[in-house]
């Protein structure tokens, strides 16, 4: 009888051995991340691994190579947005755009325009005339030009020369013929339309002869 107690008591503690290490198996439960048919620890997601950075990664040759081909085609688009910006600035002129007054010189230039910081045109008088003298912007469009394409544009007037406050803007469209030459129409109303040709300065061109 003893000996079998013993062997009831042995039975016992075996059992509550057994279920205190299943109950501590059950607590640490990692998570497991299916890939396809297979099932792998994710050990950013267990007791073990908790706490431990995940280590620094060196870019491989293969993404060091696409990294270099998003920089080249970065700089090739800022190279050519920036050769067309300075092919475009400069001294232009026109003979026919404001009448009577013969030829005038303007300084194109770039700038950003609306939320988008879209890139424009903007001519500023060089040589100006009672209505709207030198160091007034003349023209400017609503983006940058494309060869043959045109473009909304604003054309500053002042009907009266003697009222300083009289400036006001008439709609217009700016056509790029070529990297020399400008077309400009300005709108006065229902079937009134002045047109004007601007041309470049040419870079050997002499400043002293050009406002002459």
């Amino acid at each position: 009888m003893l000996h079998k107690a013993t062997q009831t008591m042995m039975a016992f503690l075996m059992s509550l051995v057994l279920l205190g290490m299943l109950q501590g198996v059950e607590s640490f439960q990692p998570m497991i991340t299916v890939v396809g048919k297979s099932r792998i620890l994710d050990p950013m997601t267990t007791s073990l691994f908790a706490g431990i950075a995940a280590p620094i990664r060196e870019p491989t040759i293969i993404e060091e190579d696409l990294l270099d081909e998003e920089e080249d085609d970065y700089d090739e688009l800022v190279d050519g947005l920036t050769e067309r910006l300075e092919a475009m600035e400069g001294l232009w002129f026109s003979d026919d755009f404001y009448g009577k007054h013969g030829r005038e010189w303007v300084q194109v230039s770039s700038r950003l325009v609306g939320a988008s910081a879209t890139s424009a045109m903007v001519a500023v008088k060089v040589t100006g005339d009672p209505h709207v003298p030198s160091g007034c912007v003349t023209w400017q469009t609503a983006c940058w030009p494309t060869q043959g394409i045109s473009v909304g544009a604003q054309i500053q007037i002042r009907e009266n020369p003697q009222d300083p406050d009289g400036f006001s803007w008439l709609p217009g469209e700016l056509t790029l013929i070529n990297q020399k030459q400008i077309l400009l129409s300005c709108s006065y109303g229902p079937g009134m339309t002045s047109t004007g040709t601007f041309h470049k300065q040419e870079e050997d061109e002499e400043e002293e002869d050009s406002f002459a």
